[in-house]
């Protein structure tokens, strides 16, 4: 996101508070909601806004694929080191 920022003009240090603000507060919402993170996002994404733009690009690129591989990746190392420490 960062990245992204710089690469639409804005200067590093307010892309990178963007990116932690934005990450911040997705998190907060969804922690202190019933609702579930579907159903938040549903709730907050206005129809052909600038988070629908997002989102149907983020899946047109397989994003939720390569993060759900990432935590598989991430959930397969752990059983590996959890193994070589004798946990």
């Amino acid at each position: 996101m960062e990245k992204a920022g710089m690469e639409a003009g804005l200067n590093p240090d307010t892309a990178s508070s963007l990116a932690i603000q934005t990450c911040l507060g997705a998190a907060k919402m969804a922690a202190a909601s019933e609702d579930s993170v579907a159903e938040l996002r549903r709730k907050v994404t206005s129809p052909n806004g600038t988070t629908d733009a997002a989102i149907k690009t983020m899946i047109k690129g397989d994003v939720p694929k390569w993060v759900g591989n990432g935590v598989l990746a991430a959930d397969k190392k752990s059983k590996e080191l959890a193994k070589e420490l004798g946990n």
